[in-house]
């Protein structure tokens, strides 16, 4: 374990705001979560993606275990336990390099495997519930380890009972997951349907690179411009709102989803005209209006306004409430 004071996290978070910790605790091994004396406000940190921090911080948690370890498997599957502090592409490119299948979807995903679920990532079709067995995770209040089964998880879109329930009251210290042997693509996602055509012979490495691929011509790069990837959850409609909406923008996407209807948050900020728009140094990114990104030196008040500025448009001519995906602290 090691301790600094003072320290500056602008290298530790992807949208690169310049804020400061009081104390920043570094831990390398699980064990030494049992000696850390916590605060009352401390944060979590891993890979620093999907995070926007608004102030100065008490106390970070700087998770960097690490190991991917086999812990079982058959003819059809294997079992694989990751540490919280491991990046969760080395994983992904870990599974389909032993020609596993299950994550390939989920490729190039900025942050730490801890992250995952807590958030429930997912993308192209795919979400981390669909492959995790169980989490391990440190209990601050009792001090002891405990592991919860996918089902106990609560895992929802986007959302798990880490996320809310358990947050600030535990810290996850490694996940595992089952992977398949056997060839199951998950192809429906409409880029991949584009990208592969009439191609034959899919493996879950050419899913990889296919999604790679995509990824890199929508996504900017955090080196070169600060950003937290998806800022905003797609929205969720009742199907007697879909259909308003359809009847208005007959092209309007959407996909039979828990709860109602999926709706692409992505073409409502587009549609609203907001894809490019600038507040400050803060902006909607101008190749995916899913993304907020820092241009230079944005604050994180600059991007929380024009957050707020975006979900207040869209409720202004689609009359849909969208919803932050990103963590705020």
């Amino acid at each position: 374990m090691k301790i600094e004071k003072n320290k500056i996290l602008t290298s530790l978070n992807t949208f690169k705001i310049k804020e400061y910790c009081e104390e920043f605790i570094k831990i390398e091994d699980k064990k030494e979560l049992l000696n850390v004396d916590f605060t009352d406000d401390f944060l979590i940190l891993g890979g620093g993606s999907n995070l926007l921090i608004t102030k100065r911080l008490k106390q970070v948690i700087f998770l960097q275990t690490k190991g991917i370890k086999i812990i079982s498997e058959t003819s059809d599957d294997m079992i694989i336990k990751v540490e919280a502090g491991e990046e969760w592409d080395h994983f992904v490119k870990y599974s389909v390099d032993k020609n596993l299948y299950g994550a390939e979807n989920l490729s190039f995903i900025p942050g730490t495997v801890g992250a995952a679920p807590i958030q429930n990532i997912g993308a192209y079709g795919a979400e981390a519930k669909d492959i995790i067995q169980d989490v391990e995770f440190f209990n601050i209040t009792t001090k002891q380890f405990e592991v919860f089964e996918n089902k106990k998880c609560n895992f929802e879109y986007r959302s798990s009972i880490f996320k809310y329930e358990l947050k600030n009251k535990i810290i996850i210290t490694s996940v595992t997951f089952k992977l398949s042997k056997l060839k199951k693509l998950n192809l429906q996602y409409g880029g991949l349907t584009q990208y592969f055509g009439e191609k034959k012979n899919i493996t879950s490495i050419d899913v990889r690179d296919a999604v790679i691929a995509i990824r890199e011509t929508k996504l900017p790069n955090t080196d070169i411009i600060g950003n937290s990837g998806s800022f905003f959850k797609n929205a969720i409609v009742p199907e007697q709102k879909l259909c308003e909406l359809k009847a208005k923008y007959p092209n309007i996407p959407f996909f039979k989803a828990a709860g109602g209807f999926k709706i692409p948050t992505a073409w409502l900020i587009e549609k609203a005209g907001l894809k490019g728009f600038k507040h400050g140094n803060a902006g909607v990114y101008n190749k995916h209006a899913l993304i907020l990104v820092n241009h230079g030196g944005a604050t994180a008040q600059e991007i929380l306004y024009l957050s707020d500025y975006v979900e207040n448009k869209v409720f202004e001519l689609f009359g849909v409430r969208i919803n932050k995906e990103v963590n705020i602290v």
